[in-house]
C-alpha cells in the first residue's frame, strides 16, 4: 500500500460525491466516514506524509467558515462535511490558490448547471441539478480536491 493509492481513493471518492451531488442534490454521511477513515490510515501508515496537527486546523477552520456559509444559506450541510473532509488532504503550502480555484469552480458552476439546465431540464428528469434550481457544490470542491491531490 502506498500514499498515493489513498490520494486515488479519495479522488474517487470526490467524483463519487460530485456525481451523487447532482442525481440526488445530497452528499451521503457514509461517503464522509470513509473519507475520514482514509485520513485515519493515512496517518497510520504513512505519518511521515502528514502534518496531523496542521492539517486538522485547517480543516476546523473549513468547518467553521463552512458554519457561516450553511447558516447564510449559501452552502447544503453536505458540501460543508465534504469540504472539511477534503481539507484533511490538502497541501497546506497550496491554500491559497486551492481557495482560488474553488471559488473559480463555484463561478463556473453556476453558469454551467444553469447552461445545461436551460438545455436539458425537465420537470420529470431523475436528476435533480436538471429538475430544480440547485448547484451541486461538490462538484467545485471535488475539481480542487482532485487539483490539489494530483497537480498542486
Amino acid at each position: 500500500m502506498s500514499v498515493e493509492l489513498i490520494s486515488y481513493a479519495v479522488a474517487a471518492l470526490l467524483a463519487v460525491a460530485a456525481l451523487m451531488d447532482c442525481k440526488t442534490a445530497r452528499i451521503p454521511n457514509w461517503l464522509i466516514g470513509v473519507m475520514v477513515a482514509l485520513f485515519v490510515a493515512k496517518v497510520i501508515f504513512f505519518p511521515q506524509a502528514v502534518d496531523i496537527l496542521w492539517q486538522l486546523v485547517f480543516a476546523v477552520c473549513v468547518l467553521i467558515g463552512g458554519f457561516g456559509l450553511f447558516a447564510t444559506g449559501g452552502f447544503g450541510a453536505g458540501a460543508v462535511k465534504l469540504m472539511a473532509v477534503t481539507a484533511l488532504f490538502m497541501p497546506l503550502d497550496r491554500l491559497g490558490i486551492l481557495g482560488l480555484s474553488l471559488l473559480a469552480g463555484i463561478i463556473i458552476s453556476l453558469f454551467l448547471f444553469g447552461f445545461l439546465r436551460s438545455l436539458f431540464g425537465s420537470e420529470d428528469s431523475s436528476w435533480k441539478v436538471l429538475r430544480a434550481r440547485v448547484i451541486p457544490m461538490a462538484v467545485p470542491i471535488g475539481a480542487s480536491g482532485i487539483l490539489g491531490l494530483f497537480v498542486l
